[in-house]
């Protein structure tokens, strides 16, 4: 009974949203939840595979973390510039396109400056998504109900990112490290889709 009502609290908070907007809210929750869930990914198997795959040493594997945290802090402040002057959907479609494509290269890489080169990548589409789906659902939320959709927003993509570690474990154990990443990009190549098909620009001019 307490499930039922929670549900039905949620659902008449989503019909808030206008009608024409309602898509584009759902695609952005979806494309928070991927983009959390990616991080996760990379956070937990990419060292396991850097370390039993390319036999990279320890502080190797540090640097890519320390490359990718440089490239994320670069990307501030143009994301910002991209997201006010530009467009919005310049920044959240890109930065959900982008690490697909880096997941699938992961597997193919064989040495420690290819790896860098696609968390290089990687941080890039991190610093486009700073921000961005949280502007864009600012934007098509109503203003008495955007601390609660917000919310609803990140506890969605939370829950599911939790999974990530979970899922990504037992197929590195059943297969290889490499194999997380390959099931992953499939979802970010369908929310980039989304995002760039669905989803309206919410830029006003």
């Amino acid at each position: 009974m307490l499930f039922r009502s929670r549900l039905h609290g949620l659902l008449a908070l989503f019909r808030e949203i206008r009608p024409d907007l309602r898509p584009t809210f759902v695609a952005l929750v979806l494309a928070t939840l991927v983009s959390q869930s990616q991080r996760v990914v990379v956070q937990s198997m990419l060292p396991l595979y850097a370390g039993a795959y390319l036999h990279l040493s320890p502080s190797q594997i540090g640097m890519l973390f320390t490359i990718s945290g440089v490239v994320v802090f670069a990307m501030i402040i143009p994301a910002g510039f991209l997201m006010d002057h530009v467009g919005r959907k310049w920044c959240t479609v890109p930065s959900t396109a982008a690490p697909a494509l880096v997941f699938l290269l992961i597997p193919l890489t064989d040495s420690f400056t290819q790896l860098a080169l696609l968390v290089g990548i990687a941080g890039f589409a991190q610093g486009l998504s700073l921000g961005s789906l949280a502007t864009s659902t600012y934007d098509v939320v109503p203003p008495h109900a955007r601390g609660r959709l917000q919310a609803l927003r990140r506890t969605i993509a939370e829950l599911g990112s939790s999974f990530a570690p979970l899922i990504g474990g037992y197929l590195a154990n059943q297969f290889n490290p490499g194999v997380p990443f390959l099931v992953y990009a499939p979802l970010l190549i369908f929310s980039a889709t989304l995002l760039a098909v669905v989803g309206r620009e919410t830029l006003e001019r």
